[in-house]
């Protein structure tokens, strides 16, 4: 079993599309990849997002069906769009679909819609950890910075001095430089306090 092929037989799928004989031939082809899948129609109105793929066919009002928010999704989204027919591109890209593909798709093409539909997924994902991360070192920078003016004001002692102070402190106590600046900021707050 080559890689991609491995990766799908893991994956939990449900499929959303209209029963016809592509989405019969859909849904056999998945199987074929061992795949674990779940066939839902009517598509309800709001969607489960306890799987990793989500294939659906393309609705009006399907950014309003999806169990998140946009840019927080928690499965990736591969979008069937309807054979000959219109649709809104606007309402298509508010749903935020990791990839799309008309119908009827040949089957190596719904194979590559799948794995770009887990890619970008994989990588949105990445972006927001990523982002989680910098906000967070961004806010213990800020506590951080509070700290030090917090304890140069009470001593009376220069910047260099007040963060080998907080420095010090930390690695006594075993807790991050951050953390320990927040309970000092916290505590300075509290005695600070006008009644």
């Amino acid at each position: 079993m080559n890689g991609a092929a491995e990766r799908l037989s893991r994956l939990r799928i449900t499929v959303l599309c209209k029963p016809d004989a592509h989405t019969s031939l859909l849904v056999r082809h998945l199987q074929r990849k061992r795949s674990s899948l779940q066939q839902v129609w009517p598509m309800p109105d709001r969607i489960g997002s306890d799987c990793d793929l989500v294939i659906c066919d393309f609705v009006e009002n399907l950014a309003m069906r999806m169990p998140w928010s946009p840019g927080e999704a928690s499965a990736a989204l591969l979008v069937m769009l309807p054979e000959n027919s219109q649709y809104s591109l606007a309402r298509l890209q508010g749903a935020c679909p990791d990839a799309v593909i008309h119908r009827p798709a040949p089957l190596h093409a719904i194979d590559a819609g799948m794995m770009l539909a887990l890619a970008n997924f994989a990588y949105l994902r990445r972006l927001r950890t990523r982002i989680d991360r910098l906000e967070e070192n961004i806010r213990a920078a800020r506590t951080i910075e509070k700290a030090k003016q917090t304890l140069m004001s009470l001593h009376g002692i220069g910047e260099e001095k007040a963060f080998h102070l907080l420095r010090d402190m930390a690695m006594q106590k075993r807790v991050s430089i951050a953390s320990l600046a927040g309970g000092l900021v916290d505590s300075s707050s509290l005695l600070t306090y006008k009644v």
